[in-house]
């Protein structure tokens, strides 16, 4: 509920500093994730540890996959969301600014970290 609450008033506080919306402007809440990729001969079961081949990481989540691409096509975009005050928080932040999203109304905070997507393929 408290994390509803803080998105509407990112939301309105998007709205608010953005003049009228013309086409070409986008504004995505939404979340980010870090993506921890593992790849090997089989998924582990519950509680079964398996070596795995590979591991790579890389950028997620839903309305910041869908930031990143609106930005590439042109469009101008803002995004709202949270992300941790760590490590993989930052990083978020350096990628959808260097892939062109504006990111004044994504807030960092400290009583969470960001969010962490485990797949194994």
């Amino acid at each position: 509920r408290t994390a509803m609450r803080s998105v509407l008033l990112l939301c309105i506080a998007a709205h608010k500093s953005a003049t009228a919306l013309t086409p070409g402007k986008v504004i995505v809440v939404g979340s980010h994730n870090q993506d921890l990729i593992t790849s090997g001969a089989r998924i582990p079961r519950p509680g079964e540890t398996v070596l795995h081949d590979t591991f790579s990481q890389a950028f997620g989540g839903k309305g910041a996959n869908q930031a990143v691409q609106a930005a590439l096509l042109g469009a101008e975009t803002h995004f709202v969301g949270k992300v941790g005050d760590d490590a993989y928080g930052a990083a978020a932040l350096e990628n959808l600014r260097d892939r062109g999203v504006i990111i004044d109304n994504v807030r960092t905070t400290i009583t969470a970290p960001t969010g962490v997507a485990f797949v194994a393929v």
